[in-house]
């Protein structure tokens, strides 16, 4: 992939920081004090966040790249809006890890679906600037359609916030079905 007209830096910095991100992240995986399954128990609300973060930072670096890869040329407009998204992803590690240690309470859970709500907010206006600038002949409509799933992530994200007051599994589940989202592109595809 050759990028240029600084394309190259605001990849590379983005890559950086996505990269402490999840490093962060994994710094909250801490042994058990014992040995066994017994002991390693208590540790499932922290493996299962972790999990469904690194998958979320992994969809957000994906859809990055794809996004980079249509980018001709950098604007202070793309460069405010990428430091907007990456903000809000480096806000996981503090959700996952709150979520974690209070055993998906019922708040925490609705902190979790909050910071991936906002996550996705600001990669639209990231998602607009990449269109304002994006190289001759990369088709408008995947932008439109990437548009579209992420209105519909944002509702269910939303709506998440509200469920984990009522049921914070539920609520997971949501989180859950919205990041899995980015994985159908085929079935979204037919909304537009």
């Amino acid at each position: 992939m050759a990028m240029g007209n600084g394309v190259e830096r605001l990849a590379a910095f983005s890559d950086g920081v996505i990269a402490i991100i999840v490093t962060i992240m994994v710094l909250d995986l801490r042994p058990p004090p014992g040995v066994g399954l017994a002991a390693m128990w208590p540790l499932w609300p922290t493996l299962l966040s972790y999990v469904l973060s690194f998958l979320f930072v992994c969809i957000g670096w994906v859809n990055h790249y794809q996004m980079l890869r249509q980018v001709e040329r950098v604007s202070p407009g793309l460069i405010w809006s990428n430091m907007a998204f990456l903000f809000t992803l480096s806000l996981i590690p503090f959700g996952t890890a709150y979520m974690a240690e209070q055993r998906m309470a019922a708040f925490t859970v609705a902190v979790y679906a909050f910071v991936f709500l906002l996550s996705t907010v600001a990669f639209i206006p990231f998602e607009a600037m990449v269109a304002r600038v994006r190289k001759q002949g990369a088709e408008q409509v995947e932008f439109k359609r990437a548009m579209v799933r992420n209105v519909v992530a944002l509702v269910i994200y939303g709506a998440a916030i509200g469920v984990a007051f009522w049921s914070r599994w539920g609520a997971f589940a949501m989180i859950v079905g919205a990041s899995l989202l980015y994985f159908a592109p085929g079935r979204i595809r037919r909304w537009v």
